[in-house]
C-alpha cells in the first residue's frame, strides 16, 4: 500500500531514469541490460557521431557476435586519424585502426550521414573489434 501512496515519487524516479538513459546515449553507447558501455569521442568539426552510434546499434540487432566483441573488447571509439605511434602498436595502417594493447579503435572522420557511411562504419567497427578480441585472447593465453 505504501507504494500506491508514493506513486508521484515513483513517476518522478522513472522519468529521471529515462531522461538519464537517453541523455547518456546521446554521448556514448550504453545498454545497461547488456552491461555494454562504449565511449565515443567524435570529431566535432569533421565527424559524425550519429553514424557510429547507429552502426553499433545495427550490430546489436543484426550481428550478436560482433556486438559482444564490441562490448567486451572495445571501450572507446575515437573518430580521428590513426595515431602515429613508434613500434608495432598500430595493428592496421589503414584509415581505420586498432591500437594493439588497448581497447581503443580509431575511425576516420566522416561528415556525411547516409546509409552507405553507416554500413561502412559498421563493417569497420566489426573488423576492428575482432582485432581487439584477437589481441586480448592471445594476451590471456600467453599469461597462462
Amino acid at each position: 500500500m505504501t507504494i500506491l501512496k508514493n506513486w508521484p515519487l515513483l513517476i518522478v524516479i522513472i522519468v529521471c531514469a529515462a531522461g538519464l538513459y537517453y541523455t547518456a546515449n546521446f554521448f556514448v553507447f550504453w545498454q545497461p541490460m547488456d552491461k555494454c558501455f562504449v565511449n565515443v569521442n567524435d570529431d566535432y568539426l569533421n565527424g559524425n557521431k550519429k553514424t557510429i552510434l547507429k552502426a553499433v546499434r545495427e550490430l546489436r540487432q543484426n550481428d550478436p557476435v560482433a556486438y559482444w566483441n564490441v562490448c567486451d573488447y572495445v571501450d572507446t571509439i575515437v573518430e580521428d586519424q590513426c595515431p602515429k605511434l613508434e613500434g608495432n602498436n598500430i595493428v592496421d595502417n589503414a584509415a581505420n585502426c586498432y591500437v594493439s594493447g588497448s581497447k581503443t579503435i580509431f575511425i576516420k572522420p566522416e561528415k556525411t550521414d547516409n546509409a552507405a557511411v553507416s554500413d561502412a562504419r559498421k563493417k569497420e567497427i566489426k573488423r576492428l573489434a575482432q582485432l581487439s578480441r584477437d589481441f586480448w585472447l592471445r594476451a590471456g593465453a600467453a599469461t597462462k
